[in-house]
């Protein structure tokens, strides 16, 4: 990334960032009950949708869940969103040279 403060360089990556702004716009409307700010994806939270199965099992029921966003028209899985997003971070990190020891 270019000069300027880490902080802006961060606030940057997160807006052009198609998978960090949708979660920060999901983040921010889970936060306060709807966007307290501009969008930063120019996009609409639409709705959110909570997917339960239970499935019979020989051993008994096994219950999963899965969350489903609707951004701008577009269904997004919320795991895969989180997923891509984890991928985002590790480029920012890496592009800007920022390491963690391991614990």
């Amino acid at each position: 990334m270019g000069g300027g403060s880490l902080t802006a360089n961060v606030e940057d990556f997160i807006s052009k960032s198609n998978a960090l702004s949708l979660a920060a716009d999901y983040c921010n409307s889970f936060k306060h009950g709807g966007l307290d700010k501009n969008s930063r994806s120019g996009q609409e939270l639409e709705k959110m949708n909570t997917h339960i199965n239970f499935d019979l099992t020989p051993t008994g029921f096994v219950a999963s869940a899965r969350l489903e966003l609707t951004i701008g028209g577009k269904k997004y899985d919320a795991f895969s969103l989180a997923t891509d997003c984890m991928k985002e971070w590790d480029s920012f990190l890496e592009q800007n040279q920022i390491r963690f020891s391991a614990p």
